[in-house]
């Protein structure tokens, strides 16, 4: 909670209960304090609204600049290969020089505000105590009744005044606040009760599916069956939509139009959890955390036993890498898995849906970006990983074409059959 608010609400009951007081001992010294009391937070909303300003700029300068220098030490590699990693260096100095300026900007405006608020409760304060005093020498008022107003009329303003030294703390805080709730909190876990019918047994369905995003349509009018069983690679031009589909079956996009069924049953209406235990799935970029080998395995199956993580491994080919390491599967990696090569984590990502072992396995590109020796590594766990299993594999290489019963093609959001392997293959 904001200082302010509990601030402001110890401000109230000392006011309130001194001018009843101060009205009794001298009503004309209670009169000068309610008028000039309301000063105080009306210079302090005046303030408040330029310091909010200021505030906003602030935060939008440092973020900026986090988000700039973020982008430049991941991308630091490619930075100094093309010799622009000193210019880098001066564009990072500029930011931070900006947000420098904007920080001194609202510190400035907070000490001034501090200092308005400070002198106009200064100036009330002395409207009520020279007056005490004249009439205090001209014997117009008792030495008692001038201590007490003397000794009331500060403390009336004080909490006040403690309210807006907080002001500028509280301005931080809340443009923190909302910069945080601007990020979409994740969709709420669906309650449906309805139940999909065995996978073993069913066909998955895309029906009429468009899918939309801001700039740009992904997939037009989609109609696509997929029968248990199946072996079927996907090809494409890069942004053609091949992804998208995956994602579709994934549940991590939703169609603008159409349906995703699984039998009759819309993927909308059903446990996407539930869904998901039925699903293997090999990103193009499988993400590795800083934990143990044998627990990035386990991700999919955390409660599986050492003996089905070893034998994972040895499907995956990923024993060789597990001997050379330190500790084995107790390695500890480093954070995205610093420490393997390219093909060693995509040989993580099989051992993890062998583990896994589900009906529908979803492959997006396993063997981009390796070299000859990783990609044959890949290629032959692949093929293990898919016999007997249901299986999309978003393809660019002949050899995992060589494998696929049926060929997509994505173009333009549009999705057409290949007649033949081969075909796909030249």
């Amino acid at each position: 909670e904001p200082r302010p608010r509990p601030q402001l609400r110890l401000s109230l009951p000392v006011p309130i209960a001194a001018l009843p007081r101060l009205t009794f001992a001298d009503w004309g010294s209670a009169l000068i304090i309610t008028v000039t009391l309301p000063l105080i937070p009306i210079f302090g909303a005046l303030l408040g609204w330029h310091a909010e300003t200021a505030t906003e700029r602030q935060w939008r300068r440092l973020a900026r600049l986090g988000g700039h220098f973020l982008d430049m030490v991941a991308g630091l590699p490619t930075l100094r290969v093309f010799g622009r990693a000193r210019a880098q260096v001066e564009v990072v100095r500029r930011m931070a020089d900006h947000h420098r300026v904007a920080t001194m900007r609202t510190l400035r405006i907070a000490f001034l505000s501090a200092l308005v608020l400070e002198l106009v409760a200064t100036l009330a304060v002395a409207l009520v105590a020279v007056p005490i005093g004249l009439r205090l020498l001209a014997g117009g008022i008792t030495l008692q009744t001038a201590l007490l107003v003397l000794l009331l009329t500060p403390e009336a303003y004080l909490p006040l005044r403690a309210a807006g030294s907080q002001f500028h703390a509280s301005m931080e805080g809340l443009t923190a606040l909302d910069e945080a709730l601007r990020v979409q909190p994740p969709a709420p876990a669906r309650t449906t009760t309805r139940r999909f019918p065995p996978i073993d047994r069913v066909e998955l369905r895309l029906d009429r599916v468009t899918v939309e995003y801001e700039r740009t349509v992904a997939l037009r009018d989609v109609s696509l069956t997929i029968r248990p069983g199946e072996r079927i690679a996907i090809i494409g031009p890069s942004g053609a939509g091949k992804s998208t589909l995956l994602n579709l079956l994934l549940g991590f996009v939703t169609p603008t139009r159409g349906r995703v069924l699984i039998g009759d049953v819309d993927l909308s209406e059903i446990d996407l959890d539930e869904w998901r235990r039925e699903l293997a799935w090999v990103p193009q970029r499988p993400h590795l955390f800083a934990v143990s080998l044998a627990d990035n395995i386990r991700l999919g199956r955390p409660d599986a036993p050492l003996q089905a993580v070893d034998a994972a491994v040895r499907a995956a080919a990923l024993d060789d890498v597990v001997r050379n390491l330190p500790n084995g599967l107790d390695t500890v990696l480093g954070e995205r898995g610093y420490g393997l090569s390219s093909g060693q984590r995509q040989r993580v990502a099989l051992a993890r849906a062998f583990l896994r072992d589900a009906p529908i396995v979803l492959l997006d590109e396993p063997t981009a970006r390796l070299d000859t020796a990783a990609e044959a590594a890949v290629l032959d766990a692949t093929r293990r990983l898919i016999a007997g299993r249901t299986a999309l594999l978003v393809a660019h290489r002949p050899a995992l074409l060589a494998d696929a019963t049926r060929v997509l093609r994505v173009a333009n959001g549009q999705v057409t059959e290949l007649p033949a392997v081969s075909e796909a293959v030249t």
